[in-house]
């Protein structure tokens, strides 16, 4: 399962995401970007499932006009991009359901993230969940176990959005979700903040297109 982390500090948000796509037996099928920047909007966007809807589901979200527009109208937005894009979704061998996590800069609450998806894995289907501190997914209970380690009672404005955030996925790479080890390729940090969104790759694992990741 693909990582999707989100860090909200007091003036700014980090969003991680690794680059693997894979078949259902773990195969990686593809290395690449899993997040799009919306920076008219101050804002970034990732997607977890077939990725063959990220960039046409990007597009769409591209012509909102601020963050809290986007918010406002996600959840049909997202509606519609599930039946206008459906014949993309439906070839993904592990099925067509995604989720879409925003991060970015409101202009009325200030740095923010949220999560809406189209199962009922966290609960009722296309509906907003709020993100908070730091989320990360996939996770279990040895990922929660490591990130209290890793953070040692340091509050969210105290982590490293590098190295922390890299020891996180780590823990995320180390573990398995659903039997796979999803989680690899590289591992990219986009951070927003009042001067724009800014993307980077902060680590390269050793994996290949037609290998599985070595955890």
């Amino acid at each position: 399962m693909s990582a999707i982390n989100t860090l909200i500090q007091n003036d700014r948000v980090h969003l991680y995401t690794d680059a693997a796509a894979y078949l259902p037996d773990g195969e990686i099928q593809a290395i690449l970007p899993k997040v799009r920047m919306l920076p008219h909007i101050n804002a970034a966007m990732a997607m977890r499932g077939p990725f063959l809807g990220l960039a046409p589901i990007a597009e769409v979200l591209s012509l909102a006009g601020s963050f809290d527009d986007l918010k406002a109208n996600i959840v049909s937005v997202l509606q519609n991009c599930a039946d206008q894009f459906e014949h993309l979704l439906g070839q993904c061998s592990l099925g067509s359901d995604f989720e879409v996590v925003i991060a970015g800069l409101s202009e009325t609450t200030g740095p923010s993230a949220y999560l809406v998806a189209s199962h009922d894995r966290y609960g009722e289907p296309w509906a907003i969940i709020d993100l908070i501190g730091f989320s990360a997914t996939p996770a279990n209970a040895d990922v929660h176990g490591r990130i209290q380690n890793i953070a040692n009672g340091r509050g969210v404005d105290g982590l490293d959005p590098v190295a922390d955030g890299l020891a996180i996925m780590q823990a995320q790479r180390e573990s398995r979700f659903e039997d796979i080890v999803g989680v690899g390729g590289f591992a990219q940090l986009t951070t927003i903040d009042a001067n724009g969104v800014h993307s980077r790759i902060i680590h390269r694992w050793p994996d290949r297109i037609g290998g599985k990741v070595a955890a």
